[in-house]
């Protein structure tokens, strides 16, 4: 059917697509809600055709998640899906969250490599106004729940973790 990959992006984007669903009156009034300009009448939404979403050159937003100006028309193909289960599928692939990626951090290098000793959650650096960074437990920044790790200085940690790293590596050579 396709020649690409079945990942987890190309199968969400053929869930969402509409010219899968057997278009009824359910689907109609869902579109309609969203915010889209939905081309046919009411009436021509029997249930049997599927249909084409259309995005305008105007339009900000992600079509996978915002409907508002979208352009949706019959297609002359049918639907196999039922527009029920489409409804559902479609509701539930909206309300995911999509989390940012390729983040690097930029005050460490220890970044997403040290945990509390305590809670055993990430430790983060935060700086001060005088310029200095500390390692804070995450738990206890969210809600004082963690005891933390005490006072470490993100600089001060960071060599002592280097000279560590080139004391085991000189043992090696």
């Amino acid at each position: 059917m396709y020649d690409k990959e079945l990942r987890r992006g190309f199968i969400s984007q053929m869930l969402r697509n509409p010219i899968y669903a057997q278009a009824d009156l359910e689907l109609y009034e869902f579109f309609k809600g969203q915010g889209a300009v939905v081309v046919n009448e009411a009436a021509d939404f029997a249930g049997t055709n599927g249909c084409y979403l259309y995005q305008g050159r105007d339009v900000q937003e992600r079509k996978n998640k915002d409907l508002k100006n979208q352009i949706l028309v019959l297609a002359p193909s049918e639907g196999i899906v039922p527009a029920d289960t489409w409804l559902r599928c479609r509701k539930k692939l909206m309300a995911n969250i999509t989390f940012q990626g390729g983040r690097k951090p930029k005050n460490t290098w220890l970044a997403g490599k040290m945990k509390c000793g305590h809670c055993g959650r990430a430790l983060k650096s935060l700086g001060n106004r005088a310029g200095t960074h500390y390692l804070y437990c995450t738990k206890r920044a969210d809600n004082m729940s963690c005891g933390g790790c005490g006072t470490l200085r993100t600089a001060e940690f960071e060599q002592f973790v280097y000279e560590a790293m080139v004391h085991k590596l000189s043992e090696l050579l």
